[in-house]
């Protein structure tokens, strides 16, 4: 698609005794419309901020230090276990994209995991199609059972138009009763393309040393607040997600309630229950924050510094 594009990858609290992944082998590196840049945050960053042996990684001030090193005119916030559809990688290179938006589309988690290091690049996206396990649509997430029964059989050509026909489908059921749920708030976090100006104008997500749960939909509520109009993108352009355990599940028992998940047990998921203690927002707090942020639509919740921006921290470009 000859579009031009950086990856910031960013090293957060990298462990001892290890490679960094600047240093990594496999990772590939740079080319003609591609720069790989890894910046790495070391240890006592990381130590420095409260509950750092309970958390080894909070992602959103990571996720900072990415956006504010970024070059790009539009920055996207995502995640290491997302794979782009060919249809998202066309679509942006329209280089239709506005300022003033907030790109979001759906997640479509697939069970691909034991197969990802076996298939080449271009096989990857039909075997994401075959093995759905639900989709995080506006309206909450869509279990895809039914889709992946029938991908079981289906021809390849037929695949995509299918899986966009399901999606389509499941969303207008779930729509039903529900035409102003508002913004697109189902995994977020994995998708969030903004110009870099705006990025800046709402100094990134809340910088926090807690769970990263919700932090993304505050980041959402901020945006929408400001005038950031969010936009979906097509249902052909999704990002597939690879299926795992809860995010948390090496990190302790998180406060308040109980996780609820799906995980996989042999060839079959089951639903797997929890008590949690680790500190995060609750839906009380979020929807505090969404009557103050309301009423007052250019605050921003971090300071001038936000990212880090006055730490020089190494970046080093893979070639």
């Amino acid at each position: 698609y000859r579009l031009p594009i950086q990856l910031v990858l960013v090293d957060w609290n990298p462990p001892a005794g290890r490679p960094t992944l600047a240093e990594a082998g496999g990772l590939g590196v740079s080319h003609e419309f591609f720069r790989f840049d890894v910046v790495t945050v070391p240890p006592e960053v990381h130590a420095a901020l409260p509950l750092a042996a309970e958390i080894p990684l909070f992602q959103y001030y990571a996720k900072n230090v990415g956006l504010r090193r970024a070059a790009g005119k539009f920055v996207l916030a995502t995640n290491v276990d997302i794979i782009f559809s060919e249809a998202l990688a066309a679509h942006l290179a329209e280089r239709l994209l506005a300022p003033g938006r907030l790109y979001r589309n759906d997640r479509v988690d697939t069970d691909i995991g034991p197969l990802l290091d076996t298939l080449p690049p271009d096989a990857r996206e039909e075997a994401c199609l075959r093995h759905i396990v639900q989709v995080q649509t506006r309206y909450g997430t869509a279990p895809a059972e039914r889709f992946a029964e029938q991908a079981a059989g289906m021809p390849t050509s037929a695949l995509k138009a299918s899986f966009v026909a399901f999606v389509d489908r499941i969303v207008a059921e779930l729509e039903q009763g529900r035409p102003k749920f508002g913004l697109h708030l189902t995994a977020c976090g994995d998708f969030q393309l903004l110009a870099r100006e705006n990025w800046a104008q709402r100094r990134g997500y809340a910088e926090v040393p807690i769970h990263s749960w919700h932090l993304d939909s505050l980041f959402a509520y901020q945006g929408d607040a400001a005038g950031l109009k969010e936009e979906t993108l097509p249902t052909d352009c999704p990002v597939f997600h690879i299926h795992h355990a809860p995010g948390w599940a090496n990190q302790g028992n998180m406060e308040g309630g109980l996780d609820v998940a799906l995980l996989r047990d042999g060839d079959g998921l089951l639903l797997s229950v929890a008590p949690r203690d680790m500190p995060l927002l609750i839906s009380d707090e979020v929807d505090r924050f969404i009557t103050e942020i309301r009423h007052a639509p250019r605050a921003t919740v971090n300071g001038r510094n936000w990212g880090y921006g006055g730490r020089d921290f190494a970046m080093v470009t893979r070639v």
